[in-house]
């Protein structure tokens, strides 16, 4: 009888505690106590949802983004009917005017304001800053939400760390043959993200969506870029089957679009040896905007200079 009473007694003497905490909410801030003063407390203020704190946040990030995108995300996201007018948003307009050159960027607006209703396609080099699509993800959720389009876009055969890339989860065999123009200049060319990949008979790659941002969660497409094909490789969407494929033949760059809604995994499987150099593949759905992370490992960007033709022949077919 006595333990019973005694863990009562924690019980009630706990619940007396919270209650004394919480009741500190309700001092008014300001009572003068000698030298002392009271200051507003809420001790809830780590799990409530704070409206005010959350649109502070969102507008700190947008103005980060406002220093390398000042047209885009003053005229589009930083807007009175998203954030309120405010001295803040007033006064950071005013102290970055844009200009100079400005020409260029007023075609890429335009295009943002039409995405709903055709593609925009953003190409995003960096080195390993970006390999595990860390900075490209936040960008690309931020304009896919705003502008539409579900789908990380173009992701590359191979890579030095498979388990690095937290937006798609990428599994591979070991035996393709990976040229990478920051080893060297490939022997059939560098493709847009620098690499160009060639399989052996039963090479195969796999691609699946991963839930950290909503926006890339699933893709409808998957768009094959590869040169110089020949016969066919088998495919396979999450679990719905083996299919076949046809692998173009040509040496300038080919496109196999395949469709599948509502996709969260894609495999792709060579059927014999060296029978197309692959580039890579985008996961997408349609209109939209899709930032396309391109990350050279340990490059100061002198690489790119190897690959211009490859680049300009890629971006024609996306």
């Amino acid at each position: 009888m006595i333990k019973k009473f005694a863990g009562f007694r924690s019980v009630f003497l706990l619940t007396i505690a919270v209650v004394a905490l919480y009741g500190f909410t309700f001092i008014p801030e300001g009572i003068e106590v000698g030298p002392f003063s009271t200051k507003k407390i809420d001790m809830l203020s780590d799990i409530q949802k704070d409206e005010l704190s959350q649109r502070n946040n969102e507008y700190n990030y947008f103005m980060q983004l406002a220093d390398a995108y000042g047209i885009l995300v003053m005229n589009d996201v930083l807007s009175e009917s998203n954030y309120g007018k405010s001295f803040e948003v007033e006064s950071y307009q005013a102290k970055v005017p844009i200009s100079g050159n400005t020409a260029q960027l007023k075609s890429f607006a335009t295009a943002l304001k039409g995405a709903k209703s055709g593609m925009v396609r953003i190409a995003y080099f960096g080195d390993s800053a970006i390999e595990g699509d860390n900075i490209c993800a936040d960008f690309r959720e931020a304009l896919q939400e705003k502008f539409g389009g579900t789908g990380v876009g173009f992701v590359s055969i191979t890579t030095q760390d498979k388990t690095y890339r937290g937006t798609t989860k990428l599994d591979f065999s070991s035996n393709w043959d990976s040229q990478l123009v920051t080893g060297g200049n490939p022997k059939r060319g560098a493709g847009i993200s620098g690499g160009v990949f060639i399989p052996k008979s039963g090479s195969w790659v796999k691609y699946e969506t991963t839930w950290k941002y909503k926006t890339v969660r699933t893709f409808d497409k998957v768009r094959v870029f590869y040169t110089e094909g020949s016969g066919s490789f088998d495919y396979e969407f999450d679990k719905g089957g083996e299919h076949s494929g046809p692998f173009k033949t040509g040496k300038g760059v080919n496109v196999t679009d395949i469709t599948y809604k509502g996709s969260k995994s894609f495999k792709l499987t060579a059927t014999k040896d060296n029978q197309a150099a692959l580039f890579g593949v985008s996961l997408e759905s349609g209109n939209g905007v899709y930032v396309d992370n391109f990350p050279l490992r340990g490059d100061d960007g002198s690489a790119l200079k190897e690959y211009q033709k490859v680049i300009l022949a890629i971006s024609t077919n996306f």
